[in-house]
């Protein structure tokens, strides 16, 4: 009996120490971070531009067809989440429906852009200097 006790005991301690999931605005950040570096390197592979459509209530991953803009993935925020773009160092205001203010280029050129997004509980920010790559700085 007293061995059945310790070992739930020790288990329970076991389950309280497990690692949360991450929050969703942390989740949300580092997977656009992967998509758009991804999204770069495609560009480069294929000869296609690819871009990076915000709105206030998401974003879309597009990419030209020679004619128009098709998009991709699309994926709103967390509940949680806002989302503010400054490009080139002007900000940009989002509209209801996400438009192609972020270009890769197939040449490596991309727009220079910054995204943040925030919660109540920390801001993330995605940087682009133009060079095609993207980082994230958790503020």
């Amino acid at each position: 009996m007293v061995v059945i006790f310790i070992i739930g005991l020790v288990s329970s301690a076991v389950v309280m120490n497990l690692p949360k999931d991450p929050p969703a605005a942390k989740q949300m950040a580092e997977g656009l971070t992967r998509q758009l570096n991804i999204a770069a390197q495609e560009s480069l592979l294929s000869g296609t531009p690819f871009a990076l459509g915000v709105s206030e209530r998401g974003y879309s991953l597009l990419t030209y067809d020679g004619t128009d803009w098709v998009t991709t993935d699309s994926r709103e925020w967390a509940d949680d989440l806002e989302a503010k773009l400054t490009k080139n160092g002007e900000s940009i205001k989002l509209t209801e429906e996400p438009l192609p203010h972020i270009l890769f280029e197939p040449t490596g050129v991309s727009s220079v852009f910054a995204l943040s997004l925030s919660n109540f509980e920390a801001s993330y920010s995605l940087l682009s200097l133009g060079d095609g790559r993207v980082a994230l700085e958790i503020e």
